[in-house]
């Protein structure tokens, strides 16, 4: 549930390139540390995130495929 500080517990011990699933969405629902600090994260550090929550649990709705 936040993203920023799994990554630096991992990195503190030695695990580099970690898969970390957390919410990710556009409104920042259960997001901790805001939807900048995972912009951030997502920019800048080296780890595979797993979206989830993507339509923040149906506040958000998916566009329609062309």
């Amino acid at each position: 549930m936040n993203l920023p500080r799994l990554h630096d517990a991992l990195n503190s011990v030695g695990i580099e390139n970690p898969i970390i699933c957390s919410s990710i969405n556009k409104i920042g629902f259960r997001m901790s540390g805001g939807i900048e600090t995972y912009e951030k994260y997502l920019n800048e550090k080296q780890f595979r995130p797993i979206a989830m929550q993507v339509l923040a649990a149906g506040a958000l709705h998916p566009n329609p495929a062309p």
